[in-house]
């Protein structure tokens, strides 16, 4: 009786063993999050691509499905739809959100700092500040950030966006506006300065510098996540923050390395070709030094607000510290 009692508890111990050893492999499977993330092919989509390439979201448990970002309505959209998970935002997506009271928040900063340029044919050698393009037709993507730097610097010089004919364009097509010589200037952000100058089409009248330093701009890019992420999985959210902290150190201790991986990555996104150290120096325009969205990042945000205000789009500057939550940066390790 004692044996067979035994041999029972033998082979349900048996059972158990082998029931448990195939516990953890789907345990591994249920653990691995997918997450959408969206983000723009450009210089600020940085530490997205580095925290994809050097495994910190898959080493945080995340299966990444990135998706190409459309226009800014599009992906505000798709996150409150449910399509997208998290995404990288300009600071006029920021506005947007507080503006529309839409249910998303920016968790973390991206990374700071303006990469805008004016642009003009290179055969213009005459042309050396915004005053010599008076009249004139400005290619410029209306209702983005860099769109909103440019008005502000425009005050500075006692000139508004009413002094030139604007020519709304979506950025990647300004390069081809510029060769085609259907404008005489541009208000654009890298890569496209760049692009125009590798080929010769153009020239750099005003650089970032020119135009954010006279208006104090810190220009941010947030990290957002639509609310119900925050409120269902906050330890998904978490995550990502925590693999968004690991890039912005290894984008701060290895710029070589950063810009091999974003030359890669734009002539796979884009198909564009660039010169590792042009790559490194557009990079580096941004800082990489902080996660916590600050009180210049949120008012830097508000003078933005007040280009759209003044140019009919907002009614009143929104409270953009009611799209901000910062717990999960302060967290982040």
């Amino acid at each position: 009786m004692i044996h067979r009692k035994m041999r029972r508890i033998a082979t349900f111990a048996l059972a158990m063993s082998f029931a448990l050893s195939l516990a953890p492999a789907e345990g591994r499977a249920q653990q691995k999050s997918q997450i959408h993330l969206t983000y723009s092919e450009n210089m600020y989509a940085t530490i997205a691509v580095v925290a994809i390439e050097k495994g910190y979201l898959a080493a945080q448990g995340l299966d990444v499905k990135h998706a190409s970002e459309g226009t800014a309505t599009e992906i505000l959209e798709a996150m409150v739809g449910g399509s997208t998970d998290f995404g990288v935002a300009s600071p006029s997506r920021v506005e947007t959100i507080a503006a529309k009271k839409l249910p998303i928040k920016a968790i973390a900063l991206n990374a700071y700092g303006f990469t805008g340029s004016v642009v003009v044919p290179k055969k213009d050698e005459k042309t050396k500040a915004m005053a010599d393009l008076k009249g004139k037709a400005i290619a410029v993507q209306g209702g983005t950030g860099t769109y909103a730097v440019w008005a502000r610097y425009l005050k500075t010089q006692q000139l508004s966006v009413k002094d030139f004919t604007i020519k709304n364009m979506p950025n990647p097509q300004i390069p081809a506006a510029m060769e085609s010589a259907s404008v005489d200037g541009a208000v654009t952000w890298e890569p496209s300065p760049a692009r125009m100058v590798a080929k010769g089409i153009g020239r750099v009248i005003l650089g970032p510098d020119d135009l954010a330093k006279p208006i104090n701009s810190v220009y941010p890019f947030f990290l957002i996540t639509p609310s119900r992420m925050i409120e269902k999985n906050p330890d998904v959210v978490q995550k990502v923050v925590n693999a968004w902290a690991q890039s912005l150190k290894y984008i701060r201790d290895n710029p070589d390395d950063v810009a091999r991986i974003m030359t890669e990555s734009m002539k796979k996104m884009r198909g564009i070709t660039l010169n590792p150290n042009d790559v490194k120096r557009e990079i580096y325009l941004t800082k990489y030094d902080r996660l916590v969205i600050g009180d210049a990042d949120i008012k830097d945000t508000e003078e933005l607000a007040r280009i759209s205000v003044e140019g009919g789009k907002l009614k009143a500057v929104p409270d953009i510290r009611s799209a901000i939550d910062n717990r999960f940066a302060e967290k982040a390790k």
